[in-house]
């Protein structure tokens, strides 16, 4: 699929997951529709082309196998993927018996490390991400926090959460803990506590200080 003109519908209830997938995919280069949920979804399919649907397993209205059947009745040659923090076998069945065409468990593939981190979203205030290695990383509020320099909301550090600085962060961090920067660009002139050693990372891709 060409991202200079594929266009993505998106079914997402989570308001924080839903600016994240937005914000993924378009810096990747995607056009991007996301819907709240199902209700939204649906004549928003019916009144235009789309070159790929993602689906949401676990919403209010109805599953993602609901609202996929719902889809098929009118169009059945838009690809449909599934979306989920949880890999199930019997989710996956559910999804391809649905008309689906396939099922995807939240993942992280970090193309300058050559590494794919699996995301554990079951629960979405506490996400654990395990390695190719089997080693489990658990986002916590002192052991390591997030960073996203676009982030308008409500800040606790963690990873739907972000802080929008990187001053924040430090001063929020235990000692000898990490802070994770999102892809993004900042003019900030950190300032770290003298008491505190922490390491700095981007473990999805590109972070820039300075003017761009």
């Amino acid at each position: 699929m060409d991202s200079r003109t594929a266009h993505i519908l998106c079914t997402e209830d989570d308001d924080d997951s839903r600016e994240m997938l937005v914000m993924y995919l378009e810096s990747s280069g995607y056009q991007v529709t996301c819907t709240r949920g199902p209700a939204e979804a649906i004549p928003l399919v019916q009144q235009h082309s789309y070159d790929l649907i993602l689906v949401d397993n676990w919403m209010p209205e109805m599953t993602g196998a609901e609202l996929t059947r719902e889809i098929r009745k009118f169009d059945v040659s838009t690809p449909i993927l599934f979306y989920s923090g949880a890999g199930y076998e019997s989710d996956k069945k559910e999804a391809k018996d649905s008309g689906a065409q396939g099922y995807l468990v939240k993942e992280i593939t970090n193309n300058f490390l050559k590494t794919k981190i699996r995301l554990d979203m079951n629960d979405q205030w506490h996400p654990k991400r395990t390695s190719e290695t089997g080693e489990v990383e658990e986002a916590g509020p002192t052991s390591e926090v997030w960073v996203n320099f676009g982030w308008t909301g409500p800040s606790e550090g963690d990873f739907f959460r972000p802080f929008n600085t990187i001053t924040a962060a430090a001063v929020a961090v235990a000692d000898g803990g990490v802070i994770k920067i999102m892809p993004g660009w900042t003019t900030e002139t950190p300032s770290f506590p003298r008491n505190k050693r922490m390491k700095l990372v981007a473990p999805i891709g590109n972070v820039t200080f300075g003017v761009r």
